[in-house]
C-alpha cells in the first residue's frame, strides 16, 4: 500500500494526469453527432433512457483507494463508468479542468459516499 506522499509523488510539478494522453471530446452530441433535443421527440420514456445513457457525468473523489492522496474525477456515460479519468494532487487543478470542458459543478448529495467530493456535469 503506498502512503499519500508516495502516490502524489507521480504528480509533482504536474497539476493535473489525465488516463489518457488525448484531450477528452466537448459533451452535449448524441448518437449520429448532432446536437441534442430537449425536449425528446417521439416516444418521451425512450428518448429520455437514450438521454441518460449519454450523459456524460464526472464524479470528482477525494483519496480513493486506488489513487491514495490524490483527487480523482471519473467520467460516467449515464450509469457506465468509461476509462476516462483525471488525477490531480489538489483539488482546484482538477476543477479547472473540468471548467475547461464546459461543465458545471453539483454539490454532493446528503446519500453520496463520504468520499465523494462533488459531480459535474
Amino acid at each position: 500500500m503506498h502512503t499519500a506522499k508516495e502516490a502524489a509523488a507521480p504528480l509533482q510539478g504536474v497539476a493535473c494526469k489525465f488516463a489518457s494522453a488525448e484531450k477528452l471530446p466537448l459533451t452535449g452530441r448524441m448518437r449520429g453527432g448532432g446536437p441534442s433535443q430537449f425536449p425528446p421527440k417521439g416516444n418521451g420514456r425512450a428518448a429520455c433512457e437514450e438521454i441518460m445513457t449519454e450523459l456524460e457525468i464526472w464524479v470528482v473523489t477525494a483519496n480513493p483507494k486506488d489513487y491514495p492522496g490524490c483527487f480523482v474525477a471519473r467520467k460516467w456515460l449515464g450509469q457506465t463508468p468509461s476509462d476516462e479519468i483525471i488525477i490531480c494532487a489538489k483539488l482546484n487543478p482538477l476543477r479547472r479542468q473540468l471548467q475547461e470542458r464546459g461543465l458545471v459543478k453539483l454539490m454532493r448529495m446528503e446519500g453520496d459516499d463520504p468520499m465523494i467530493v462533488e459531480t459535474w456535469l
